[in-house]
């Protein structure tokens, strides 16, 4: 796949039940080419808790102009509440916002979890404890 173009505004809601995920796991090549789009998780009352991303180890996430924003990632032990990442993770002019991953043990980071390869550039992370590198 070449990538996912996402219009400025563009909404991708959840509609199945994933397991703590947004969008099922990336094992392959997936390229995101957001112009402005944010991809959300609600925080309405009921909401399910879910990570926005997560990269297997043969996966690979590149994503340019996109926000990530509110992803809880809320079992204890994984962080990464906007994107847990074993692969390879490139992000260039993104913003990661409101993303959570308490945790008493184990990972934490909210916008980034990552045990893999992480490339950053141009990003903005809009809250204090938002990375973690295993």
């Amino acid at each position: 796949m070449d990538g996912i173009p996402l219009s400025y505004g563009s909404r991708l809601p959840r509609t199945a039940n994933l397991d703590d995920l947004g969008l099922p796991v990336i094992t392959g090549k997936v390229t995101l080419r957001g112009s402005g789009a944010t991809i959300a998780r609600s925080t309405a009352t009921g909401t399910p808790t879910f990570r926005i991303f997560d990269v297997a180890s043969t996966g690979s996430l590149t994503m340019n102009s996109v926000t990530i924003k509110n992803g809880l990632a809320n079992n204890a032990t994984q962080g990464g509440g906007g994107i847990f990442n074993h692969g390879t993770l490139t992000v260039t002019g993104s913003t990661f916002t409101g993303n959570s991953a308490p945790s008493s043990s184990g990972t934490s980071g909210g916008g980034i979890s990552n045990s893999g390869t992480l490339n950053l550039s141009t990003s903005w992370y809009a809250v204090a404890a938002v990375f973690h590198q295993a």
